[in-house]
């Protein structure tokens, strides 16, 4: 009979090795050598966007896709009206097409002449600066030029280009980027009107041109549905309702008008959005792995309660979402989570990936660098695989043992063993990969599930 290898990948505690790797000498060439292999470019696997310096990098480790690049900034592509640059995005689609992986054309609707009153704000560096132009027909024509030259038809294309941009994300993050013109309330969501009747045009006209284009929603904030999340019960986490230092019970955050016109914008745009997007994507920045279940539960609970499915991809993600011990100046990130380290965040590489997969998540992402921009401070710059100075964080060394033994996977699937601890099995090319962790500091046993005699554990890194 062929035997049958199965691959145990511990993060915590198993039934025969209850130690975490300390890994010291990264760098050799031993590690290389072990979990290296030709690999697929998986879509599944995402990289937020391309930096010139890692592009051999990040080709080796088997991401094959780019979720938020290359940013399409309308006002900045097509400064007067009528007349285009495409440049900056040519530069990006001829590198991914190199590397053979898929792009994202995320489009930013702010322009100086069609929504002037907001670009002021983008021109200060400030978030809230997409809304419905004063020009819709100049919005169409310009969405018209960017499919017809990146739909690989052989009319007007991109010079060089070998194959479709089929991505297309209509505004990066609700409501992160949107402009708020103050008219709305919960019961008028007048911002989320505007949205959806600018997804509505900008899907029809994108798929006049190229009809098997994949119209992507606007990503909805990371923290902003948690809390949705867990007033509607998803999250049973008391920690759910935290939200700039106050812990929030669901009655108090129910109360909030901030919070109930929230509400009733992501409704809104779920129900009167549905036909004019193929993928819904949610954001999972996360301090705890409970949140990240409970916020695809719930989306997936969204859609299926308006009679709805729609493909689920992760375009911005990582964890854990805390900050460094003794940070007190940083925008981004709760000291009330919590302190950030390495360790864990080598386990939430794992963690995140597997268990969003289990639930069905068909694609997600990862990001490669931190930036060192002011603005996205905190645990932006922590959540990364390399940190701002471009060195390795263990979550890099273990990122790449995921993709060795992830990479091309059949299907991801939980076992129901026990309370408190996690474990699933993953069908890659005929092999078996399990992924366990306990949420507890305790031996657990599982022999009655898999035959000992025939495992090969593999430890992530947790120390550099």
């Amino acid at each position: 009979m062929k035997k049958i290898t199965i691959l145990l990948l511990v993060l915590i505690f198993s039934a025969i090795i209850t130690s975490i790797l300390i890994f010291r000498h990264t760098r050799n060439r031993s590690f290389w050598q072990k979990f290296s292999r030709k690999k697929i470019k998986d879509v599944r696997f995402g990289i937020n966007h391309l930096v010139d310096k890692y592009i051999n990098d990040i080709s080796r480790s088997g991401a094959g896709w780019i979720s938020m690049s290359p940013i399409v900034v309308w006002g900045v592509v097509e400064p007067t009206l009528g007349n285009y640059n495409w440049k900056s995005v040519d530069d990006i689609i001829k590198k991914t097409q190199e590397m053979g992986v898929e792009p994202t054309l995320t489009i930013m609707p702010v322009s100086p002449w069609a929504t002037p009153w907001s670009f002021s704000q983008y021109k200060k560096g400030k978030l809230g600066v997409c809304d419905y132009p004063n020009n819709i027909e100049a919005w169409k024509n310009f969405l018209r030029a960017m499919a017809e030259r990146y739909d690989n038809d052989g009319i007007n294309d991109m010079d060089g280009l070998k194959a479709p941009v089929r991505n297309w994300h209509i505004l990066e993050e609700w409501p992160t980027f949107w402009y708020d013109r103050g008219d709305s309330n919960p019961n008028e969501p007048s911002n989320a009107k505007r949205y959806v009747n600018l997804l509505k045009v900008s899907s029809e006209t994108i798929k006049e041109v190229m009809p098997n284009a994949r119209i992507i929603l606007c990503g909805f904030a990371s923290d902003k549905v948690r809390l949705i999340a867990f007033v509607d019960g998803f999250i049973n986490d008391s920690d759910g309702g935290i939200f700039h230092n106050i812990n929030f019970s669901r009655d108090q955050l129910e109360s909030l008008r901030e919070f109930r016109q929230l509400k009733a914008d992501i409704d809104y745009i779920l129900d009167k959005g549905r036909n004019y997007f193929d993928i819904i994507d949610i954001h999972l920045q996360d301090p705890k792995i409970s949140f990240t279940e409970g916020k695809i539960k719930w989306i997936i609970y969204k859609m299926k309660s308006l009679g709805y499915y729609k493909p689920i991809w992760v375009i911005e993600s990582g964890g854990p979402f805390k900050r460094l011990k003794g940070d007190t100046t940083s925008r981004a990130g709760d000291p009330l989570f919590g302190e950030f380290t390495f360790k864990e965040h080598a386990e939430f590489v794992v963690k995140m990936h597997v268990l969003s997969y289990a639930l069905g998540v068909k694609r997600f992402q990862w990001n490669w660098i931190a930036s060192k921009d002011s603005f996205w401070d905190g645990p932006f710059r922590l959540i990364p695989l390399l940190d701002v100075n471009g060195r390795p964080t263990p979550a890099y060394y273990t990122y790449f043992i995921l993709q060795y033994y992830m990479n091309g996977f059949d299907d991801v699937i939980e076992i129901n063993f026990r309370e408190n601890v996690r474990l699933f099995k993953i069908g890659v090319g005929g092999k078996t990969v399990y992924v366990a962790w306990s949420n507890d500091e305790m031996i657990v046993d599982l022999s009655s599930i898999i035959d000992s005699s025939r495992v090969k554990i593999i430890h992530i890194v947790t120390k550099v």
